[in-house]
């Protein structure tokens, strides 16, 4: 909303739309009549305002005809019957507005913008009212309408992008359609971010959706407009939803000063399990292995699988388990080998205090057992 041919380049003209743009002469401001006011031309009407193409020519009548309400220079009552018989003797007479050889002679030029300068004759010149056309001064009397700009003295129409000679500078860029407020002589977007919609944010003078929430003109409609939540944690710049009690958020997160946040810790969060992630459960404030299925090979040799007493569950404790025979099947030989020495095994031996002994190499007790691997 608001762009066209002449504040966006990828738009096209439109007729009409108010605002003259591309090859149109007009739009929205094309004149309904041509005459001018003035007997001594011949005032022709062409184009249409659907098409933006309107245009007036006011043609000079040179010819000495009769009748026509004009006694163009060079023509004399002998030859055009609107021409006065007492023209120059110095006198306005009947039917003459001034004469050259009075004083004062006849106008060469009106005060005010809005007055013109009418010569039906050399005796019939006179200072005429434009029709339609209203004064004005800056500052002042100003009282053009919204899309109208106040130059040369009087109320114009205009392309766009001169809003700062208009009365109401913000006001005729709204008319105009090509912006809500004023700035360096062009319509812009916006001042601040009351011109822009509510997810919306005045950056260098446009109307553009910010990249957080905090610098919206409304943050929990941005958050709205964005799918992202229902609120905006403006201190931690991020959508999110409002809450009172953590139950009303996700499973990572945790309510903290009416807002779900990311829990930082599992026991913060509204479902701690689910904040911990798969096979994972939470014990006291951190996630642990779950090996409430499998028992001991869901951990490593290195840890033992115990109960939780307040919640009964079992987890992968960092606690050196206390034979080798409590660890997975898989792993007895790393136990041994990590808290002992290379060639150490698990024999399960009542008489090895955690289940590892070394290996005796083949050769070394005849009459004694192998007991390596």
């Amino acid at each position: 909303p608001g762009c066209n041919a002449v504040n966006d380049t990828d738009c096209g003209p439109v007729c009409p739309n108010g605002v003259r743009e591309g090859a149109e002469i007009c739009d929205g401001n094309c004149p309904a009549s041509c005459n001018d006011q003035n007997s001594c031309t011949t005032d022709v009407r062409s184009g249409s305002a659907a098409m933006c193409n309107v245009q007036c020519t006011n043609t000079p009548i040179s010819a000495c005809i009769g009748g026509d309400g004009c006694c163009p220079a060079g023509c004399t009552s002998g030859n055009d019957n609107d021409c006065s018989t007492s023209c120059g003797n110095g006198v306005v007479d009947p039917g003459e507005t001034c004469d050259p050889m009075a004083t004062p002679p006849c106008p060469t030029s009106c005060m005010g913008a809005c007055n013109q300068l009418v010569t039906t004759g050399p005796c019939n010149v006179s200072c005429q009212p434009i029709s339609g056309c209203v004064p004005c001064t800056l500052g002042g009397n100003c009282p053009c309408a919204a899309g109208q700009v106040c130059t040369g003295g009087k109320c114009q129409s205009s392309a766009g992008g001169a809003c700062s000679s208009a009365c109401v500078p913000n006001a005729y860029c709204v008319a105009k359609n090509t912006g809500m407020v004023c700035s360096a002589n062009v319509c812009r977007d916006c001042a601040n971010n009351s011109h822009c919609e509510p997810y919306e944010a005045c950056q260098a003078s446009n109307c553009i959706t910010p990249a957080t929430c905090n610098l919206a003109r409304n943050p929990d409609d941005y958050c709205v407009y964005q799918g992202l939540g229902t609120a905006c944690d403006t201190v931690n710049q991020r959508c999110t939803t409002a809450c009172m009690v953590p139950g009303d958020c996700l499973g990572d997160e945790t309510c903290v000063g009416g807002f779900c946040l990311l829990a930082q810790t599992c026991n913060e969060a509204s479902d701690p399990d689910a904040f911990c992630g798969f096979g994972e459960v939470c014990i006291g404030e951190k996630c642990r292995v779950d090996c409430g299925m499998t028992g001991a090979c869901d951990c490593d040799y290195t840890e033992t699988c115990t109960v939780d007493p307040p919640s009964n569950r079992s987890y992968c404790n960092k606690v050196k388990p206390p034979r080798c025979t409590a660890v997975c099947s898989v792993d007895r030989e790393a136990y041994c080998q990590f808290y002992h020495a290379p060639g150490w095994y698990c024999s399960g031996a009542s008489s090895a205090p955690d289940g590892c002994q070394i290996g005796v190499i083949a050769g070394d007790d005849p009459n004694g057992p192998d007991l390596g691997p």
